[in-house]
C-alpha cells in the first residue's frame, strides 16, 4: 500500500514539473494576427521555411509551413538539447504552441532550458525571414 501511495505521489509530481514547463496560453487569446506579404494578402509558403541556430547543446533547426497567413505546421528538430530540461515531449509542446498562436516569441515559457528557447526562437524567426515575414518586435533577432 506504502509503495503504491508513493508510486502515485510520484508520478503526480512528475506530472506537475512536465506541465510547469511551459506557462500555458489560451490559443485565441493569444493568437496573433495572420501573416501577410507586401501587398497585404494572406501568405502561404511554396515551399517550408527552415531557419537552424544555435541552442545549448548544438544546432536547433525549425521547419514552419504557413497557410493562409497562419502555422499550420511547425517542426523542431533540436537532437542535441539537455533531455531533462529539453525532451522530445518539450520539443512537440514547444511546436504546438507556436501553432496554436500563430507565434514563435512564446517560448520562454521552456522553463530551465533558456538556450534552447532561444536557439528554438532565433531559428523560428531566420525560418520567418527567408519570405521577409518576421514581425518587429522579433527583429532583434534577425542577424
Amino acid at each position: 500500500m506504502k509503495r503504491k501511495l508513493l508510486a502515485i505521489l510520484g508520478f503526480l509530481a512528475l506530472s506537475l514539473i512536465v506541465s510547469s514547463c511551459f506557462v500555458e496560453f489560451d490559443s485565441m487569446a493569444n493568437r496573433q494576427p495572420p501573416f501577410t506579404n507586401q501587398e497585404g494578402e494572406l501568405f502561404t509558403s511554396s515551399t517550408p521555411l527552415r531557419g537552424t541556430a544555435n541552442g545549448f547543446g548544438g544546432p536547433i533547426t525549425v521547419t514552419l509551413v504557413i497557410m493562409d497567413g497562419y502555422i499550420e505546421f511547425a517542426v523542431i528538430d533540436a537532437p542535441r538539447e539537455t533531455p531533462a530540461y529539453a525532451g522530445p515531449a518539450v520539443i512537440a509542446r514547444a511546436a504546438e504552441i507556436m501553432m496554436s498562436t500563430n507565434n514563435v516569441d512564446v517560448l520562454d515559457a521552456i522553463s530551465g532550458a533558456t538556450f534552447t528557447a532561444t536557439g528554438i526562437r532565433q531559428a523560428a524567426v531566420r525560418a520567418l525571414n527567408t519570405e521577409g515575414l518576421v514581425p518587429p518586435h522579433l527583429a532583434g533577432f534577425i542577424d
